[in-house]
């Protein structure tokens, strides 16, 4: 199995071609990676589409909400690396499989050990977990009550 990295940028226009040459390619040129670059400017279905291509997903802002990206990565078996003071102790109760580091620093290190463990099996049960937690047939019920009230 070929490992997957996807470039994500939303500082950049769609063609601006230093992100491309510099990163993209050359990353790929110089590894056995599949890369590809996906812009973030609600153009095509890339925001879908990364989802479905990526592996990995990592998620180390310094705060976040209860992210609703993070959970559609997690629903497409993507390996979630994230930071350990960010608001998922839902996710630990639920048993959801991801991965969690204690500062910045510690990434290269979990990211390599993914990688080099890259088992995705581990990933089927989240599917359901997400499902359950925020698909909107189980979801509508308290929607409606919370409008209603």
């Amino acid at each position: 199995m070929s490992i997957k990295i996807t470039h994500l940028t939303s500082a950049y226009p769609r063609y601006d071609n230093r992100i491309f040459i510099k990163m993209c390619s050359s990353l790929a040129t110089n590894t056995n990676y599949e890369v590809s670059l996906v812009v973030a400017d609600d153009k095509g279905d890339d925001n879908a589409n990364i989802k479905l291509c990526s592996d990995v997903m990592i998620n180390i802002l310094q705060t976040d909400s209860f992210s609703g990206s993070m959970q559609e990565f997690l629903y497409a078996n993507n390996i979630v690396i994230t930071g350990s003071w960010l608001p998922y102790k839902l996710f630990d109760e639920l048993g959801v499989y991801y991965h969690k580091i204690d500062s910045a620093e510690m990434l290269a290190g979990k990211l390599t050990e993914v990688l080099s463990n890259l088992n995705k099996e581990k990933t089927m049960q989240n599917v359901q977990i997400i499902n359950s937690l925020s698909s909107w047939g189980n979801n509508i019920q308290n929607w409606i009550k919370a409008y209603e009230n």
